[in-house]
C-alpha cells in the first residue's frame, strides 16, 4: 500500500512538472502567451497540444502567442508539431502567432512553404503581443517581417 502511495505521489509530481514545462499565461481575457524554453520532443509536443487546446476551449481565447525564442533547435518534427497545433487552433477559431523565430529556426521552417501560409509571425514577443493587442496581425504571405540576426 505504501509503495502505491509513493508511485501516485511521483505521478502527481510528474504531471505538475509537465504542466510547468508548457506554461500558458493569460495576456487578456481573449489572448494568452505560451513561452517555450528548452528542447521540445514528441512527448512535450503532445503535452503542449493538449494543454493549449484544452485551455483555449475552457477560457475561450481568440489568440495564442507561441514564443519560441528559448527553443534552441527546431527540427522537422517540432516544426510539423507546432503547425499541427496551429491548424487545430484554427479549427477552434483561434489565431496563433509564432514569435522569436531566429535565423536557424527560419531555415528549419522555410521548407514547409505552403504549410506556413496564413500563420502570423513576428520577430519578438513584444511585436507579437502588440499585434494581438492592436489587432494588426498580418499573415505570413502578406507580412514583411524582418528577422533579427
Amino acid at each position: 500500500m505504501h509503495l502505491q502511495e509513493k508511485l501516485a505521489t511521483i505521478e502527481e509530481r510528474r504531471e505538475v512538472i509537465r504542466a510547468m514545462s508548457v506554461p500558458l499565461l493569460p495576456l487578456t481575457s481573449m489572448s494568452a502567451v505560451v513561452p517555450l524554453v528548452g528542447a521540445i520532443d514528441s512527448a512535450r509536443l503532445a503535452v503542449l497540444s493538449d494543454r493549449v487546446l484544452h485551455s483555449v476551449a475552457d477560457k475561450r481565447f481568440r489568440h495564442v502567442v507561441f514564443d519560441i525564442t528559448g527553443v534552441p533547435i527546431v527540427d522537422e518534427e517540432v516544426a510539423h508539431g507546432l503547425l499541427k497545433i496551429v491548424r487545430a487552433l484554427r479549427l477552434l477559431g483561434v489565431e496563433a502567432v509564432l514569435v522569436g523565430i531566429r535565423p536557424e529556426v527560419a531555415r528549419a521552417l522555410a521548407p514547409l512553404g505552403d504549410a506556413l501560409a496564413g500563420v502570423t509571425t513576428c520577430s519578438t514577443l513584444e511585436q507579437g503581443i502588440e499585434s494581438v493587442l492592436k489587432g494588426t496581425r498580418q499573415p505570413i504571405e502578406r507580412s514583411q517581417h524582418v528577422m533579427n540576426a
